[in-house]
């Protein structure tokens, strides 16, 4: 009798540390996103309201305001594949969500608000509120769309991405991918025009990047890329011009790599403080910029 009791509340003590375990952990997520997914997307492919571009690697959505870009690794749970975006659901608290493809088309179910990331009946149930049917898009993302971000999206389709994905954006041949592709003349100098080129694109990325961005409000992206364009058409050359004249150690008026990863050098470690602040306003933005580097 006695052993028989010790034996119940063994299995009792087990099964509630493994319940407690199971309650703490975390969806891991190791894998990169399965080619079914690979694409563009939209619940309405000729107006675009809303655009979503999925590659191995990344995720892109575009709205009629501004983008979001996120770097995804994935997991299978069920019939689903399981993601989570840059942007916490809450502070503390990751912003999961799940997709399937059924019928060619992309099923999307965002986490329950009160999830405890174990129960996953939500899945199975056909009318959950939070769910979203994309159509697969041929041609493609719109014109509009493609101006705008004609320059991220050339990342994307190059090499780039698998580079530093793979690397966990920490590896010199990340770096030198970047250098590689506004090195326009391949001359391994990114001249004060290129680096121009380099400054417009980081600003413009940053000022209409939602993830960055607090100030993006209901104002159309194509509004707010007028505005930063013609506003970094002006300050992005006097910013290169700081930039050679600080980290010129040849005098060549040009940097080469070398140059940049330079341990006297700010300008590698300068980027991602840009790229993990806030931005509040266009004003902000130029301030950070003049702050960090």
């Amino acid at each position: 009798m006695k052993l028989q009791n010790i034996l119940i509340y063994f299995n009792i003590s087990i099964f509630f540390i493994l319940l407690s375990s199971s309650l703490k952990a975390e969806i891991k997520l190791n894998d990169f996103v399965p080619s079914q997914f690979h694409g563009v997307w939209s619940e309405d492919c000729e107006i675009q309201e809303f655009t979503w571009r999925i590659d191995e690697y990344t995720s892109l959505e575009i709205t009629e305001n501004n983008f979001y870009l996120d770097f995804l690794k994935t997991n299978q749970i069920n019939t689903y594949t399981v993601s989570k975006y840059h942007q916490e659901w809450e502070p503390g608290k990751p912003w999961y969500f799940f997709m399937k493809i059924e019928n060619e088309k992309l099923v999307y179910k965002d986490m329950p608000s009160e999830w405890n990331e174990k129960d996953f009946s939500f899945l199975l149930d056909s009318t959950y509120d939070d769910t979203t049917v994309f159509e697969k898009c041929e041609l493609g993302i719109k014109n509009e769309y493609k101006i705008i971000l004609n320059t991220l999206l050339e990342i994307l389709d190059s090499d780039i991405i698998k580079i530093c994905s793979e690397s966990n954006f920490q590896n010199i041949n990340c770096y030198k991918s970047f250098f590689n592709f506004f090195d326009i003349n391949r001359d391994r100098e990114l001249t004060i025009a290129e680096l121009s080129f380099f400054s417009k694109f980081l600003i413009n990325f940053i000022y209409l990047n939602g993830n960055i961005n607090a100030d993006y409000n209901e104002s159309l992206m194509q509004d707010n890329f007028l505005i930063i364009n013609g506003t970094s058409f002006v300050f992005a050359p006097y910013f290169s011009q700081l930039l050679v004249l600080n980290y010129d150690f040849d005098n060549s008026n040009s940097l080469s790599i070398d140059e940049i990863l330079n341990e006297n050098s700010e300008i590698i470690t300068s980027i991602p403080l840009l790229l993990n602040s806030d931005i509040n306003s266009l004003q902000d933005l130029f301030t950070k910029f003049n702050n960090i580097f």
